[in-house]
């Protein structure tokens, strides 16, 4: 939709994000009392609150359908919000710049003009040409690396049609990091390769 609607997309980093929680209640250290916020156990739910109740403020209201997409009333801007990283995205470079002043009035915050990365997204985009495009290479490359099998062969396809597996408990190897190794195919198949979703369903 960004590319599509040559939308303006800007990146905010909230600086030391956990900080910047609001606690209701003191935290108890010997004979003092402080607000600390990081170590414990609901900072993120702390961070998420402070988060939203300022973005109601300034008349940002989340999606019912994604609660962490925040919209203004007019349709015209909104934010994607995930713990210290957030896109702001918008019709027009002034509003974006509006959104973002009206944020560092609240926090402190880095601004990158020029996105190229976002939740381990790569992103590539040419507003000029209008193109765009998103990979994990390098998060690819790494999984291949950590699991022994940087020098495998690619296949065409993710997996043979009408696969089947009958595999006996004695031939387990349990020692084997095979959660994890399927934690990283979700992973990317959520992100950039949607072709792998069924072969990774079908081995969890």
């Amino acid at each position: 939709m960004v590319n599509t609607c040559c939308l303006v997309m800007k990146q905010l980093d909230f600086v030391t994000a956990f900080l910047n929680g609001e606690l209701r209640t003191a935290v108890a250290f010997g004979s003092l009392k402080r607000h600390y916020n990081y170590g414990l156990d609901n900072v993120a739910k702390v961070w998420s609150d402070t988060l939203e109740n300022f973005f109601k403020r300034i008349s940002l209201s989340s999606l019912k359908s994604c609660l962490c997409i925040f919209i203004n009333l007019d349709g015209n801007v909104f934010i994607l919000a995930y713990v210290s990283d957030s896109l702001i995205i918008g019709v027009d470079k002034e509003m974006v710049n509006e959104l973002i002043r009206r944020v560092e009035n609240e926090f402190s915050v880095k601004v990158m003009e020029c996105l190229s990365k976002f939740l381990g997204l790569i992103i590539q985009r040419d507003v000029s040409n209008g193109c765009m495009v998103l990979h994990q290479g390098p998060y690819l490359e790494a999984v291949l690396e950590q699991f022994g099998i940087k020098g495998a062969n690619s296949e065409k396809t993710p997996m043979e049609a009408a696969q089947m597996m009958e595999i006996e408990e004695s031939d387990v190897d349990r020692s084997l990091p095979y959660r994890e190794l399927i934690g990283c195919l979700n992973y990317i198949a959520q992100g950039t390769g949607p072709d792998i979703m069924f072969a990774v369903n079908f081995l969890s």
